[in-house]
């Protein structure tokens, strides 16, 4: 039987009197109920101590406790029935989210002379496939920026920490990880150069999709701490340049750090009341710091450019389903000497192709050309975004044309665009 509340669907597979019934919600697990026999409530000071209740459908009664134990009263007003006695939910573990235990089991009476108990069924008692949630690698410490996007572009996902960005493209070659997700753009700061140099070294990588996120910096310091008391400050090299206009009007020494989680760590474990860093507000709560000054950003529409790298090439978005203007490709170009850059952007502007961003690197890259059957040491790499998806024929043949100008090019795929940087 399926019936729905302004809440969720659920679905009950099992409704004999004598046996189990499942109840399955969207997006939650399994809830298993047993019918067992109890003795008639009393109260003897209640009006309910004389309630003796008019026969019941056994079907209904399955219905009702799966809506009572779920939250669901309003499902009941589909039935008329007698008053509802007390409902004693006797939780033995904490509560989950939607109200209901995460784990162990809930009694509760209900009409009529049976009770009921139900716990959550796990996938692995259910004799379903259990799927391991995706891992995402992301350069930092637990608390960092890139955790937090990696969490709102893959919110089912598991982030792995890596100490540094090759060792996390690195986790993504050996298959440790599905994907990587690494800053490449910031708004205030600029690009992310090492970034562009992982994406040279490693060919078989491809860019699959990219998120636009708020960076807001805080000055984080042991509770106690005063701004006036402070004479460092760690962070990671962007983060101080981000917040260069802020730190000037401190007058404190800045000591660069791997990542903005990785300072906040850091102050922890130096236990100095006269040290601080600039890091989120997360990273604040997650190591026990005091959040002294928020914003410190030189600008509040402070944005970085997160792209997922992945071994397995993502499917460029189709015309008919993404508008070309929402889509973006990215591709690598290498240079020998006597070639230059015009030609190569040439081949975009003759097919409208509009260039979004160019990214040089002074790179000798003989080795990466060689596994690509290119021959020869070229002086300068340029990264390039174009407005337009592989799957739309105009760009395709723009690119096949670049491809004749350079003495290296490779593709690093098409993605869906985030419009906000």
């Amino acid at each position: 039987m399926l019936f729905c509340s302004r809440h969720r669907p659920a679905l009950i597979t099992s409704a004999a009197a004598s046996s189990t019934a499942t109840v399955t919600m969207e997006g939650k697990r399994n809830m298993e109920f047993r019918p067992s026999p109890v003795e008639p409530m009393t109260r003897a000071d209640s009006k309910w101590e004389s309630l003796t209740p008019a026969p019941r459908s056994p079907l209904k009664d399955w219905v009702k406790a799966g809506a009572w134990a779920l939250g669901w009263g309003d499902v009941l007003s589909c039935f008329k029935t007698p008053p509802r006695r007390d409902i004693d939910l006797d939780r033995t573990s904490s509560s989950g989210s939607a109200g209901i235990p995460a784990f162990g089991t809930v009694g509760f009476s209900l009409w009529g002379d049976r009770a009921f108990s139900f716990s959550p069924q796990s996938k692995e008692a259910s004799g379903e496939d259990v799927e391991a949630s995706p891992k995402v690698a992301y350069q930092g410490c637990p608390g960092a920026f890139s955790e937090s996007a990696a969490l709102e572009l893959f919110p089912q996902s598991e982030p792995v920490p890596y100490e540094t960005t090759d060792k996390a493209f690195e986790a993504v070659v050996s298959d440790e990880v599905s994907k990587a997700l690494v800053p490449i753009e910031n708004s205030i700061g600029g690009p992310a150069t090492g970034v562009y140099g992982c994406l040279a070294k490693h060919p078989e990588l491809k860019i699959v999709e990219e998120v636009v996120f708020d960076i807001d910096h805080c000055l984080v310091a042991l509770p106690g701490t005063k701004i006036s008391d402070i004479k460092r400050v760690y962070s990671d090299p962007q983060a101080l340049a981000q917040c260069g206009d802020y730190l000037s009007t401190l007058g404190v020494e800045v000591v660069p750090h791997s990542d903005t989680a990785g300072a906040a760590a850091t102050i922890r474990s130096k236990k100095r009341l006269d040290f601080a860093a600039i890091a989120s507000r997360r990273a604040a709560h997650m190591y026990t710091l005091s959040v002294l000054d928020e914003s410190i950003q030189n600008h509040t529409d402070n944005v970085t450019r997160f792209v997922a790298i992945s071994k397995t090439e993502g499917k460029a978005p189709e015309p008919h389903m993404v508008a070309p203007h929402e889509c973006k490709t990215s591709v690598v170009v290498g240079l020998k000497q006597g070639q230059n850059l015009t030609s190569v952007l040439s081949a975009f502007a003759s097919m409208e192709i509009e260039v979004d961003h160019i990214q040089s690197a002074p790179l000798r890259v003989g080795n990466m050309a060689e596994r690509e059957n290119a021959t020869g040491r070229f002086n300068r790499v340029y990264f390039i975004d174009l407005i337009g998806s592989l799957a739309e024929p105009l760009c395709k043949l723009a690119v096949e044309r670049a491809k004749e100008s350079a003495g290296f090019f490779r593709s690093l795929g098409s993605y869906q665009r985030d419009s906000r940087f």
